[in-house]
Protein backbone atom coordinates (compact mmCIF):
# COMPACT_ATOMS: atom_id res chain seq x y z
CA UNK A 1 0.00 0.00 0.00
CA UNK A 2 1.32 3.43 -0.98
CA UNK A 3 0.03 6.79 0.22
CA UNK A 4 0.01 9.11 -2.78
CA UNK A 5 0.00 12.85 -2.09
CA UNK A 6 -2.08 14.83 -4.55
CA UNK A 7 -3.09 18.47 -4.80
CA UNK A 8 -6.64 19.01 -6.04
CA UNK A 9 -6.58 22.32 -7.87
CA UNK A 10 -9.27 24.93 -7.97
CA UNK A 11 -11.72 23.57 -5.40
CA UNK A 12 -12.69 26.85 -3.75
CA UNK A 13 -13.78 28.64 -1.70
CA UNK A 14 -13.07 26.79 1.51
CA UNK A 15 -16.00 26.67 3.89
CA UNK A 16 -13.88 26.20 7.00
CA UNK A 17 -10.51 27.42 8.14
CA UNK A 18 -7.65 25.65 6.43
CA UNK A 19 -7.11 22.20 7.84
CA UNK A 20 -3.61 22.66 9.29
CA UNK A 21 -2.55 25.34 11.75
CA UNK A 22 -1.54 28.50 9.94
CA UNK A 23 2.16 29.41 9.70
CA UNK A 24 1.66 32.02 12.41
CA UNK A 25 0.16 29.40 14.71
CA UNK A 26 3.12 27.07 14.19
CA UNK A 27 5.55 29.90 14.88
CA UNK A 28 3.54 30.71 17.98
CA UNK A 29 3.94 27.13 19.19
CA UNK A 30 7.70 27.32 18.54
CA UNK A 31 7.93 30.65 20.37
CA UNK A 32 6.02 29.16 23.30
CA UNK A 33 7.78 25.79 23.51
CA UNK A 34 11.29 27.07 22.77
CA UNK A 35 11.69 29.07 26.01
CA UNK A 36 9.92 26.34 28.01
CA UNK A 37 12.36 23.73 26.70
CA UNK A 38 15.39 25.90 27.42
CA UNK A 39 13.99 26.77 30.85
CA UNK A 40 13.46 23.11 31.74
CA UNK A 41 17.02 22.28 30.66
CA UNK A 42 18.49 25.18 32.66
CA UNK A 43 16.56 24.21 35.79
CA UNK A 44 17.62 20.59 35.26
CA UNK A 45 21.28 21.61 35.26
CA UNK A 46 20.88 23.93 38.26
CA UNK A 47 18.95 21.75 40.72
CA UNK A 48 21.03 19.63 43.06
CA UNK A 49 18.43 16.93 43.67
CA UNK A 50 18.98 14.02 41.25
CA UNK A 51 15.27 13.18 41.10
CA UNK A 52 14.28 16.71 40.12
CA UNK A 53 17.09 16.85 37.56
CA UNK A 54 15.69 13.74 35.88
CA UNK A 55 12.20 15.23 35.94
CA UNK A 56 13.18 18.53 34.30
CA UNK A 57 15.26 16.81 31.63
CA UNK A 58 12.25 14.58 30.90
CA UNK A 59 10.06 17.70 30.72
CA UNK A 60 12.43 19.24 28.16
CA UNK A 61 12.28 16.04 26.11
CA UNK A 62 8.49 16.14 26.24
CA UNK A 63 8.42 19.71 24.90
CA UNK A 64 10.76 18.75 22.04
CA UNK A 65 8.56 15.74 21.16
CA UNK A 66 5.47 17.98 21.17
CA UNK A 67 7.15 20.42 18.79
CA UNK A 68 8.24 17.66 16.40
CA UNK A 69 4.75 16.14 16.44
CA UNK A 70 3.06 19.45 15.61
CA UNK A 71 5.60 20.23 12.87
CA UNK A 72 5.21 16.86 11.13
CA UNK A 73 1.41 16.89 11.35
CA UNK A 74 1.14 20.45 10.04
CA UNK A 75 3.51 19.69 7.15
CA UNK A 76 1.17 16.93 5.96
CA UNK A 77 -2.16 18.73 6.36
CA UNK A 78 -2.19 21.49 3.77
CA UNK A 79 -4.94 23.26 1.80
CA UNK A 80 -6.15 21.32 -1.28
CA UNK A 81 -3.78 18.44 -0.50
CA UNK A 82 -5.18 14.93 -0.09
CA UNK A 83 -3.57 11.58 0.73
CA UNK A 84 -4.99 8.66 -1.22
CA UNK A 85 -4.14 4.96 -1.06
CA UNK A 86 -2.82 3.45 -4.29
CA UNK A 87 -3.45 0.86 -5.43
CA UNK A 88 -6.63 0.17 -3.54
CA UNK A 89 -10.27 -0.69 -3.80
CA UNK A 90 -12.21 2.52 -4.25
CA UNK A 91 -11.04 5.99 -3.31
CA UNK A 92 -9.38 5.91 0.12
CA UNK A 93 -8.18 8.94 2.07
CA UNK A 94 -5.68 7.83 4.71
CA UNK A 95 -3.09 9.38 6.97
CA UNK A 96 0.52 8.74 5.97
CA UNK A 97 2.50 6.10 7.85
CA UNK A 98 4.94 8.79 9.03
CA UNK A 99 2.17 10.76 10.73
CA UNK A 100 0.62 7.64 12.24
CA UNK A 101 4.03 6.60 13.56
CA UNK A 102 4.56 10.09 14.94
CA UNK A 103 1.24 9.90 16.80
CA UNK A 104 2.27 6.60 18.36
CA UNK A 105 5.68 8.00 19.24
CA UNK A 106 4.22 11.07 20.89
CA UNK A 107 1.82 8.99 22.99
CA UNK A 108 4.78 6.83 24.11
CA UNK A 109 6.79 9.95 25.01
CA UNK A 110 3.86 11.33 27.00
CA UNK A 111 3.48 8.03 28.84
CA UNK A 112 7.20 7.89 29.64
CA UNK A 113 7.18 11.48 30.88
CA UNK A 114 4.24 11.11 33.27
CA UNK A 115 5.62 7.78 34.52
CA UNK A 116 8.94 9.48 35.30
CA UNK A 117 7.04 12.30 37.00
CA UNK A 118 5.09 9.81 39.12
CA UNK A 119 8.27 7.99 40.16
CA UNK A 120 10.14 11.21 40.95
CA UNK A 121 7.42 12.82 43.06
CA UNK A 122 6.60 9.56 44.81
CA UNK A 123 10.27 9.16 45.71
CA UNK A 124 10.39 12.75 46.98
CA UNK A 125 7.22 12.21 49.02
CA UNK A 126 8.66 9.07 50.65
CA UNK A 127 12.00 10.78 51.33
CA UNK A 128 10.33 13.79 52.94
CA UNK A 129 7.72 11.76 54.73
CA UNK A 130 4.77 13.84 53.59
CA UNK A 131 1.92 13.85 51.10
CA UNK A 132 2.80 14.99 47.57
CA UNK A 133 0.13 16.38 45.28
CA UNK A 134 2.61 16.05 42.41
CA UNK A 135 2.90 12.29 43.00
CA UNK A 136 -0.88 11.91 42.87
CA UNK A 137 -1.17 14.04 39.73
CA UNK A 138 1.47 12.13 37.79
CA UNK A 139 0.27 8.76 39.04
CA UNK A 140 -3.24 9.50 37.77
CA UNK A 141 -1.78 10.86 34.51
CA UNK A 142 0.20 7.65 34.06
CA UNK A 143 -2.96 5.58 34.38
CA UNK A 144 -4.70 7.81 31.82
CA UNK A 145 -1.82 7.60 29.35
CA UNK A 146 -1.58 3.83 29.65
CA UNK A 147 -5.33 3.72 29.03
CA UNK A 148 -4.80 5.84 25.90
CA UNK A 149 -2.18 3.38 24.66
CA UNK A 150 -4.52 0.45 25.26
CA UNK A 151 -7.24 2.37 23.42
CA UNK A 152 -4.95 2.91 20.42
CA UNK A 153 -4.00 -0.78 20.38
CA UNK A 154 -7.69 -1.67 20.46
CA UNK A 155 -8.25 0.56 17.41
CA UNK A 156 -5.53 -1.10 15.31
CA UNK A 157 -7.84 -3.66 13.65
CA UNK A 158 -10.18 -0.88 12.52
CA UNK A 159 -9.82 0.32 8.91
CA UNK A 160 -7.58 3.32 8.31
CA UNK A 161 -8.93 6.55 6.89
CA UNK A 162 -12.06 6.91 4.81
CA UNK A 163 -12.94 4.73 1.82
CA UNK A 164 -15.46 5.73 -0.86
CA UNK A 165 -16.88 3.02 -3.10
CA UNK A 166 -19.91 2.49 -5.30
CA UNK A 167 -21.73 1.10 -2.27
CA UNK A 168 -21.00 3.81 0.29
CA UNK A 169 -18.44 5.03 2.82
CA UNK A 170 -16.40 2.95 5.24
CA UNK A 171 -13.49 3.60 7.54
CA UNK A 172 -12.64 4.77 11.01
CA UNK A 173 -14.41 7.29 13.23
CA UNK A 174 -12.73 7.66 16.60
CA UNK A 175 -12.70 4.22 18.17
CA UNK A 176 -15.52 2.82 16.06
CA UNK A 177 -15.87 1.49 12.57
CA UNK A 178 -17.80 3.63 10.13
CA UNK A 179 -19.97 2.04 7.45
CA UNK A 180 -22.67 3.99 5.65
CA UNK A 181 -24.49 3.38 2.40
CA UNK A 182 -24.98 6.40 0.15
CA UNK A 183 -28.70 6.22 0.86
CA UNK A 184 -28.07 6.77 4.59
CA UNK A 185 -26.33 10.12 4.07
CA UNK A 186 -28.46 13.26 4.01
CA UNK A 187 -25.87 16.03 3.94
CA UNK A 188 -22.11 16.64 3.76
CA UNK A 189 -20.47 19.66 5.36
CA UNK A 190 -17.30 20.90 7.05
CA UNK A 191 -16.97 22.50 10.46
CA UNK A 192 -14.13 23.97 12.46
CA UNK A 193 -13.54 22.81 16.03
CA UNK A 194 -10.06 22.09 17.37
CA UNK A 195 -9.37 21.07 13.79
CA UNK A 196 -11.42 20.99 10.61
CA UNK A 197 -13.92 18.14 10.51
CA UNK A 198 -15.75 16.41 7.70
CA UNK A 199 -19.37 16.09 8.87
CA UNK A 200 -21.66 13.41 7.45
CA UNK A 201 -25.25 13.95 8.58
CA UNK A 202 -27.43 10.85 8.34
CA UNK A 203 -31.10 10.85 7.35
CA UNK A 204 -31.90 10.45 11.05
CA UNK A 205 -30.19 13.80 11.69
CA UNK A 206 -27.14 12.30 13.40
CA UNK A 207 -23.87 14.13 12.60
CA UNK A 208 -20.78 11.96 12.16
CA UNK A 209 -17.57 13.99 12.51
CA UNK A 210 -14.28 12.88 10.99
CA UNK A 211 -11.27 15.05 11.96
CA UNK A 212 -8.80 15.89 9.20
CA UNK A 213 -5.85 14.16 10.96
CA UNK A 214 -7.72 10.83 10.72
CA UNK A 215 -7.79 11.00 6.93
CA UNK A 216 -4.59 12.99 6.32
CA UNK A 217 -6.33 15.31 3.88
CA UNK A 218 -7.92 18.73 3.56
CA UNK A 219 -11.51 17.97 4.53
CA UNK A 220 -12.75 20.82 2.35
CA UNK A 221 -11.66 18.84 -0.71
CA UNK A 222 -12.88 15.53 0.72
CA UNK A 223 -16.29 17.09 1.41
CA UNK A 224 -16.62 18.25 -2.20
CA UNK A 225 -15.67 14.77 -3.45
CA UNK A 226 -18.12 13.01 -1.12
CA UNK A 227 -20.97 15.35 -1.92
CA UNK A 228 -20.44 15.10 -5.66
CA UNK A 229 -20.77 11.33 -5.64
CA UNK A 230 -23.64 11.53 -3.15
CA UNK A 231 -25.60 13.67 -5.61
CA UNK A 232 -24.48 11.87 -8.79
CA UNK A 233 -25.13 8.14 -8.33
CA UNK A 234 -24.54 7.44 -12.03
CA UNK A 235 -20.88 8.46 -11.66
CA UNK A 236 -20.04 6.33 -8.63
CA UNK A 237 -18.41 3.74 -10.87
CA UNK A 238 -15.51 6.22 -11.15
CA UNK A 239 -14.66 5.53 -7.51
CA UNK A 240 -13.02 2.27 -8.58
CA UNK A 241 -10.06 4.42 -9.66
CA UNK A 242 -8.92 7.04 -7.13
CA UNK A 243 -7.22 9.35 -9.63
CA UNK A 244 -10.11 9.11 -12.09
CA UNK A 245 -12.55 10.18 -9.37
CA UNK A 246 -10.36 13.12 -8.32
CA UNK A 247 -9.85 14.13 -11.96
CA UNK A 248 -13.62 14.30 -12.34
CA UNK A 249 -14.01 16.55 -9.29
CA UNK A 250 -11.18 18.77 -10.49
CA UNK A 251 -12.75 18.99 -13.95
CA UNK A 252 -16.14 20.07 -12.61
CA UNK A 253 -15.40 22.24 -9.61
CA UNK A 254 -11.90 23.44 -10.42
CA UNK A 255 -12.73 25.18 -13.68
CA UNK A 256 -16.07 26.56 -12.52
CA UNK A 257 -14.58 27.78 -9.22
CA UNK A 258 -17.70 26.91 -7.31
CA UNK A 259 -18.22 24.85 -4.20
CA UNK A 260 -20.83 22.21 -3.62
CA UNK A 261 -20.96 23.31 -0.02
CA UNK A 262 -22.54 26.74 -0.46
CA UNK A 263 -26.13 25.66 0.13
Amino acid sequence: MVIQRRQVRGVAPFVAATTPPRTGSILGIIVMLGPLTVGALVVGFLVSDADLRIFFFALAGYFVAMLVNVSVTSSVLKPRLVSVVTPGEGLSFAVAELVEGMQWGFILVQTAFVAIGAAVFLDLAVARGRFSLGAVFFAVSTVLMVSALVHMLWRLPNPRGLNLSEHGLAGIRGNRKLRLSWEQIERVSVEKRRTANLVLTTRQGKPIRIPSPQIGSDVNVVAVVVRHFLEHPAERWMLTDANHALDRVEELYGEKRRSLLED
